[in-house]
Order: C-alpha cells, then structure tokens, then sequence
C-alpha cells in the first residue's frame, strides 16, 4: 500500500511541475474572427504559439478563465458610453466575446486581461514570488488621423500593434522600406501605465506562427518591423517587469509584477478567419444525440485518447517508484536483522554473565569447604 501511494505522489508531482513549467511558456493570445451567424466575435487562446489554429489544451484555458480574463472594447464612434467589458464565454479551448457591430465602424480598442495571481514556481526558496499579470490588444486603427484618438482610449494594454503607411514605409522612415504595395510597416507601442518602455518586441507570422523577428523599442517605447503584405495578421510579443514589491487584495506579497502582453494586427480587416465555434458546436450536438453504444464490446478510438507516450511515461515512473518502494523495504528488512541479532547478542551476554556468576559462586563454596 506504500509503495503505491508513494509511486501515484510521484507521479502527480512530476505531471505538476509538467503543468507549471508549460504554464510558464503559454502566453494569452487575442484574434478577431467572423461569427458564423454573421457579426465579429474576438477569440483568446492560452498556448505558446499565436493564432487560433495554434490554440493550447482546453484545460490551460480554462486555468486561465477561471483565474478571470476580462474583455474591454471602447470605439471612437460611441463615445457616449466610453468603455465597455464584454461578456465572456469558455467554449473549449478558446474564450469567445462577441463584438458590438455598433463599436466597429472606426477606429477603437480591443483589450484583455487576466490578473493570474501569485506565481512562485520555479523560483528559490527565499525570492518572494512574482505577480503575474497577462494583457491583450486586438485595436484597429481605421484612418492615421485618429492615431492619438486609438492611444488615449487605451486602458488595459501594455502592447499596441498599429499598420502605418506612406512614409513609414519609405527609405528614410523608421521601417526603411519602400513605396509599394507588397509590404506593410508594423509599429509597436509598448506603454506600461502610460510611460513608454524599453523592451524586446517579438513579432510572429499570423499565417504560420512562426517568429519574424525581435526589435528592441526606442526611448519612446516603439518599434517597427517590416512585414509582407500576403500574410493575413501579425502577432506580437513583449515581457515587462515592475520591480516594485507590493501586497494583493488577499494580502498575498510578491517581490514583483511580470507582465506579459501580446498583440495581434489584422493586415486585411475585411477577410477575418472564419470561427470553429461552430464547428465544435456541431460536433457536441452530434456526440449528444449519437445512440449509446457502451455495451458494444468494440472500444472507439475517442476512447483511446491516453498516447502511448503517456503510458510509456506513466510506466516508467511506476517503476521508479516500485523500485525506490523496494529499495525502502529492503532498507527495512536489513534494520530488522540488525535488531534481531543485537538483541540475540544481549540474550547471550547475558546468558554468559550468568553462567560466569554461577562458577564463581561454585568455586568459593569449594575454598570454604576445604
């Protein structure tokens, strides 16, 4: 019974720091998409790769929903009602929020955030543990003009992606580029409570969600990446962190906030990716109205979804631990004996010190007698 208790803890706590070491590289990525029954939704993935065909494990995002991911929208062409949250909903492994049609006709913001809390994992003993805190940033910038107008409403982003044109794009401007049609000139604005920051921008193929490359921003916060016009998005990457120690509401404290923020720019706003909510949609109606075949002797490969990877792994460290169980009774069976034959060496002691005791006894008996 111990060595399987001790051989399912060992498991576990391999498969938990499995867990933290890929939370530390999954970041929250943000994409607009075409909602089947018409309208826009925004879609965020929790995963290491951006885009929503490259979207992590269902169980990572719902981590990440369940800490609590807050959609923000705020449109120069309603400036009445200022900003907004939007409602969320977790749809297996991506959190979808549907966008007021009403806020899109201009430029506006589209922010989240995720404040996930104390995170001290792989970290010394005696650090005090990080705050970590994601952002995301899907903001459109309809017309250059309102360039400014799009910063200002900005509220909850640490990382700005903006498509600027003409001159940005010519030999002397900051993307030294050209005048033609088959490029775009990215800007990237990293702001951290509305200073600029000095930090490395990676920026990633929305087609491929490979790496394009890294820029480190100017004193003014900004970087600038030439990109090929026949790709359909460009996703960004930053890291920022404040070394201030601080204290959060349930009075955890934490030595400093890591905040990790990405951003996506839609090269062509009119051909946004279609939404597989509606294909997984589909597919739950589908299993829920399937006749049930749990006494067909025949097992479906859905019920298969354990890899032989898994299992080859599961083994292996069930026979670490039945082998470290068996050196542990080993152990203990090799202090039995040494007990047992103290002990047998004590009773023979003492049997020697009674005997010794009796001849002396019998040899003065003798000399008095004499």
């Amino acid at each position: 019974m111990t060595m399987v208790s001790f051989t399912f803890k060992t498991v576990t706590a391999v498969l938990q720091l499995s867990l933290v070491l890929q939370i530390e590289a999954h970041f929250l990525w943000q994409q607009n998409v075409k909602g089947s029954s018409g309208g826009t939704s925004t879609l965020i993935t929790f995963g290491e790769t951006p885009g929503i065909d490259n979207a992590g494990e269902a169980d990572f995002v719902k981590m990440a929903y369940d800490k609590g991911v807050h959609v923000y929208i705020n449109s120069i062409a309603d400036k009445k009602h200022g900003e907004e949250e939007l409602a969320t909903e977790l749809v297996d492994k991506y959190i979808e929020a549907k966008l007021p049609d009403s806020m899109l006709s201009k430029s506006y913001t589209l922010e989240g955030f995720c404040n996930w809390g104390i995170f001290s994992e792989g970290q010394d003993t005696d650090e005090e543990p990080n705050l970590l805190q994601y952002y995301t940033s899907a903001s459109y910038l309809h017309v250059d003009s309102d360039y400014n107008k799009v910063i200002d409403l900005s509220q909850n982003a640490l990382l700005f992606f903006m498509n600027r044109h003409h001159a940005y794009r010519s030999p002397d401007g900051p993307c030294k580029g050209n005048h033609n049609h088959k490029t775009h000139c990215v800007q990237a604005i990293v702001k951290y409570e509305g200073d600029p920051v000095v930090s490395d921008v990676t920026f990633f193929n929305g087609d491929t969600g490979e790496e394009i490359a890294t820029v480190k921003t100017d004193q003014d916060g900004l970087a600038y990446q030439m990109v090929p016009s026949n790709i359909p998005r460009v996703f960004g990457r930053v890291n920022h962190d404040d070394n201030t120690p601080g204290t959060t509401s349930d009075g955890e404290s934490y030595g400093k906030i890591s905040n990790w923020a990405t951003a996506v720019l839609e090269i062509h706003m009119s051909d946004l990716q279609q939404s597989p909510i509606a294909d997984i949609n589909n597919k739950d109606e589908q299993a829920t109205s399937a006749p049930d075949n749990t006494n067909n002797s025949s097992t479906s490969s859905d019920d298969m979804e354990l890899s032989i990877s898994s299992i080859a792994f599961i083994a292996f460290m069930a026979f670490i631990g039945s082998f470290l169980g068996a050196m542990s009774a080993l152990g203990m069976e090799r202090i039995s004996t040494l007990v047992l034959n103290s002990r047998q060496k004590l009773i023979r002691k003492k049997d020697y010190d009674v005997v010794n005791e009796e001849i002396e006894l019998k040899r003065i008996d003798e000399a008095e007698s004499c």
